[in-house]
């Protein structure tokens, strides 16, 4: 999988990319351009593990779009960047995250970026649907315990724009979760409900659960 990240927050963290407005409630914000830096003032500087690189050396198609000059690479095995110290977005607090993937591996089980613990209502991973729902390739929200799943088939080669809200109502619910691939709202293909509650604990990661 190739991408590029980015974290801007409400208290909200908001993983996307180049061309966002870097405004005070901003989290964290990675292109990968060059390195895993990250471009706030936030000093949260991400770290490549089992051979993730960056830079410009991505083929595009003729005429396909790409935000920046490069990008993420990574093998969908044990490549990732941890960004360590930082624990995310936790407990109910209100949250976005946004990313540019562009993903070519079907049936892979792609993560795209987690945190906190793979125990019940306590992980926060957004990853590519596998073989376990209607739509292989689709952008899914999960918590242990519970998900939201996308329609879109992402795992086509081609850029893509995903993001992923949530606004906590008092009742806080991986159902209350939007996904939007594209700038668009996502129709929802399988959920199943269960409580957010994100730990502070592991740190954040782009590419693994």
């Amino acid at each position: 999988m190739i991408y590029r990240l980015a974290i801007p927050v409400l208290i909200t963290i908001f993983f996307s990319a180049h061309q966002i407005s870097l405004g005070q409630n901003l989290e964290g914000h990675w292109t990968f351009d060059s390195d895993f830096t990250d471009s706030t003032s936030n000093g949260r500087d991400g770290s490549g593990a089992s051979g993730a690189s960056v830079g410009s050396n991505i083929t595009n198609a003729a005429g396909e779009f790409q935000v920046g000059s490069g990008a993420l690479t990574l093998d969908g095995s044990d490549e990732h960047v941890g960004i360590t110290g930082y624990k995310g977005v936790t407990g109910t607090a209100s949250r976005t995250i946004s990313a540019w993937i562009k993903a070519d591996a079907p049936n892979d089980d792609q993560a795209i970026v987690s945190w906190g613990d793979n125990v019940n209502s306590n992980k926060w991973t957004i990853r590519i649907q596998d073989g376990n729902g209607p739509v292989d390739g689709a952008l899914r929200l999960e918590v242990n315990g519970g998900f939201n799943v996308g329609t879109t088939d992402l795992d086509d080669g081609n850029w893509h724009h995903v993001a992923v809200t949530f606004s906590d109502d008092g009742t806080p619910n991986v159902q209350d979760t939007l996904l939007y691939v594209d700038g668009v709202l996502e129709a929802v293909s399988t959920s199943q409900s269960h409580p957010i509650n994100t730990p502070n604990s592991a740190h954040v990661r782009a590419g693994q659960h």
